[in-house]
């Protein structure tokens, strides 16, 4: 397997777009509903997808870069390009199971490898396991994800986990927000913000 590979078509961009639903549309496939949402995800991508933890709802969400960290919570993406760019990790050029799969958007017509979409593990049968948005965690083929997602993948070794430790206790000592606040807790702040409103 190649160390960085690059998307040639194959799913169809229309199948990757049809993917971007089981992350972001709640009407078709409800990511707050564990049993709906297996209800009407299958039979449709039963045999593209496996769903290894069905969506887990708002209370315990996390993301795909707390999954490959092996944190909890919805982590921002630059501490991942933190640990990439400050300690100068390079893409390794003999993947193995449990390496780090980091997808990739560049622009059009530019060879350069830019901005982070998403990140996963490799599984030992070389598919990827990867938690998509407020959906599933799946395990799939490398470009069988969101078109969203990026059209370039690189591999990097599991240290990337003990490097993302020190830059988020940096970032901290920093005043640097490492990670999303829950949807719940913006909700109930937004409930608390209107219940004081009425009341005076």
């Amino acid at each position: 397997m190649k160390p960085i590979l690059i998307y040639e078509g194959k799913p169809s961009w229309q199948i990757r777009e049809r993917l971007s639903l089981l992350c972001s549309d709640r009407d078709e496939y409800p990511t707050d509903d564990s049993e709906k949402f297996r209800d009407v995800f299958f039979p449709e991508f039963s045999n593209i997808l496996e769903v290894i933890e069905p969506p887990p709802g708002s209370f315990i969400q996390y993301n795909c870069y707390a999954h490959v960290l092996g944190l909890k919570g919805v982590i921002f993406k630059e501490v991942v390009v933190a640990v990439i760019e400050e300690f100068k990790q390079e893409p390794t050029d003999s993947p193995k199971t449990g390496d780090i799969v980091i997808y990739r958007n560049t622009q059009m017509g530019n060879k350069l490898y830019t901005t982070i979409e998403h990140a996963g593990i490799l599984s030992e049968s070389k598919k990827v396991i990867s938690k998509w948005g407020e959906g599933a965690l799946f395990k799939h083929d490398i470009f069988y994800v969101p078109l969203s997602y990026g059209n370039v993948v690189e591999f990097y070794k599991p240290d990337i986990k003990e490097l993302a430790s020190e830059i988020i206790k940096k970032r901290k000592t920093m005043g640097l927000e490492v990670e999303e606040t829950p949807k719940y807790i913006l909700r109930q702040q937004l409930y608390e913000v209107h219940t004081k409103k009425n009341q005076s």
